[in-house]
């Protein structure tokens, strides 16, 4: 098996409307597919900077997994035709999978995220 990073977009209405719902779908694809979810949060709920399948806003779901490697394809199919998930990307993950962050790294992160999107921000 091998670990993958997983951002999944998921559709804002869904989100707000049971938010445990939504990021079971995540975790059920992934399980269906044989893949054992391991760090696992909502990164951040955003504005989307062009609109994608008539959503304006989209939740950033973060997963780090253990994946066969001939699965991950049929798992982003499956993505592609879940309701939920409005985009995702898979990526490989080398080294061991990240502890869960604090909830004070998270507020950072997201007060970090929130400047950058402010006009005339440099980094």
């Amino acid at each position: 098996m091998k670990t993958y990073e997983g951002m999944f977009l998921l559709s804002s209405v869904e989100s707000k409307r049971d938010m445990e719902a939504a990021t079971s779908h995540v975790t059920d694809l992934l399980k269906k597919h044989q893949a054992e979810p391991g760090t696992h949060y909502i990164w951040d709920e955003r504005k989307l900077a062009y609109e994608i399948l008539q959503h304006k806003r989209g939740t950033y779901y973060l997963v780090y997994f253990k994946c066969p490697p001939e699965n991950v394809a049929a798992l982003r199919r499956d993505c592609e035709l879940s309701e939920i998930i409005i985009r995702q990307l898979i990526l490989a993950w080398e080294g061991e999978i990240p502890p869960m962050p604090t909830d004070e790294e998270l507020t950072r992160h997201r007060a970090e995220l929130s400047a950058a999107s402010q006009p005339g921000y440099r980094a």
